[in-house]
């Protein structure tokens, strides 16, 4: 990788990005199904569905560090296809201080609450106070799991993602280690795994300062006048970016709640598959990230004629990968259902993932790359209205139709054909954009960022 994806081949840059990212993704999200497993094999379905309510709550923070990641990967992309890596150091250090201080705060507003959170999300008795011990550990710890998002998508700005790989691998490792280590070895049970977490993010999180700031000089110390210069760029992505990601959890949130009356082995069941879907779509969500630079970068240079192969790649990438995975599901569903240990209720919502959710699912791809052509095109307010709109009433109308027809099938179901619907039409309405506006693109005025 030369630094640069204004030149060279629009396929080979895209799939070296996205299995660089993917790797990392792959690494991050497996730690997630080794930490079910180890958690399973206590025996205790209020540990597994107690980590399932806290996922729906502290998803909120992580949705944090993907739409602070999306403006890293806008503005800073933009900034070096314009003038190199010193005016992109600015954007980046801007979206570095900002993204602490707002992680922070919304820590510090969800930790008096959560105990009530909970109840509203219907946790039973067992369930919430499993989810209560192992929030209190993690929840501390989340803006550095935003920091370290913010830290990948700089570097996959700097074209450097193999550094952006290594930072998962790194925390990946540490989790790894001491997940068997403190639940079993010291007997801390779900305690010892969050503990594993803060573990990882603490790692992680330093490696990327100084990775950062050595080898790519795009950390640098940030003051007042400068997140005044840089505000409204900056804002301009973030605040559509930051409703987008936000409105995801409340999608899950939805989920949760409609699940919740058909009992703990229901919850359970679609924990476990939470834990599956990420490293199964990691593809889908790398995607964005890997587009995103390639095309802010391009935009910057005012290489357009390049932003159309990246979404054409990116197409054929999200279709043949579903049909693979789906066939590869539906085979090894038994052997899944067979290792998690499960049963009843469980085991139905492992199948109904493997038969049914996953070509449902290619929609977070469709989405995800349309967002990258919204936000990256000056249109980031179309992404945050897809992206609402599914997460809120449509998510609401599915599952609520879906549980009322099939149960519990029905509500995870109906959330995945939302996705569906919601991706294809962003899609089209992107190619639209594309079509329509790359002939008139035009040279933005100082301060502002190159859109479509």
């Amino acid at each position: 990788m030369t630094g640069s994806f204004t030149e060279g081949s629009i396929n080979r840059q895209l799939i070296i990005m996205t299995a660089s990212s993917v790797v990392g993704m792959l690494s991050m999200f497996s730690v997630a199904i080794v930490d079910m497993f180890f958690l399973s094999l206590l025996d205790d379905v209020d540990i597994l569905a107690g980590v399932g309510f806290a996922g729906s709550l502290l998803f909120i923070c992580g949705a944090l560090g993907i739409g602070f990641s999306v403006s890293t990967g806008v503005l800073v992309s933009q900034a070096i296809g314009r003038g190199g890596k010193a005016e992109g150091a600015e954007y980046f250090s801007v979206v570095f201080a900002i993204a602490m201080a707002l992680s922070a705060g919304v820590a510090l507003l969800l930790w008096p609450n959560l105990d009530s959170l909970l109840t509203l999300l219907g946790a039973s008795s067992g369930a919430k106070h499993q989810a209560l011990l192992y929030m209190a550990i993690v929840l501390p710890s989340m803006p550095l799991a935003t920091l370290g998002m913010v830290n990948s998508s700089g570097l996959r700005c700097a074209a450097d993602p193999a550094w952006a790989m290594k930072l998962s691998l790194t925390a990946s490792l540490i989790n790894l280690i001491l997940d068997p280590l403190l639940i079993f070895g010291l007997d801390l049970g779900l305690q010892g795994a969050a503990w594993a977490t803060v573990g990882a993010r603490v790692t992680s999180f330093l490696l990327g300062i100084w990775i950062l700031s050595h080898r790519h000089q795009l950390l640098k110390v940030v003051n007042l006048a400068l997140i005044r210069q840089h505000f409204r760029a900056f804002f301009r992505i973030a605040g559509p970016a930051l409703v987008t990601n936000l409105a995801t959890p409340v999608g899950g949130i939805v989920v949760m709640t409609y699940l919740a009356p058909f009992g703990s082995e229901a919850v359970a069941g679609s924990t476990l598959v939470g834990s599956l879907s990420p490293l199964l779509f990691a593809v889908f969500f790398s995607l964005s990230g890997a587009a995103g630079p390639i095309i802010g970068q391009n935009i910057g240079a005012k290489r357009f004629d390049r932003v159309g192969q990246v979404i054409r790649a990116g197409m054929q990438l999200i279709s043949a990968y579903t049909l693979l995975t789906w066939a590869l599901l539906a085979a090894l569903c038994p052997l899944f259902i067979k290792l998690y240990g499960a049963t009843g209720d469980s085991a139905i919502m492992i199948e109904t993932f493997c038969y049914y959710q996953i070509p449902l699912a290619s929609g977070l791809g469709f989405l995800a790359l349309a967002n990258t052509v919204f936000n990256n095109c000056g249109r980031p307010l179309w992404s945050t209205g897809f992206n609402v709109l599914r997460s809120t009433l449509a998510t609401w109308l599915f599952c609520h139709f879906g549980a009322t027809l099939l149960g519990a099938q029905g509500v995870v179901i109906g959330s995945s054909l939302t996705m569906l619907l919601f991706g294809l039409s962003a899609l089209m309405l992107a190619l639209r954009l594309l079509r329509r506006q790359q002939a008139s693109l035009t040279q933005p005025e100082p301060g502002e960022q190159a859109s479509c």
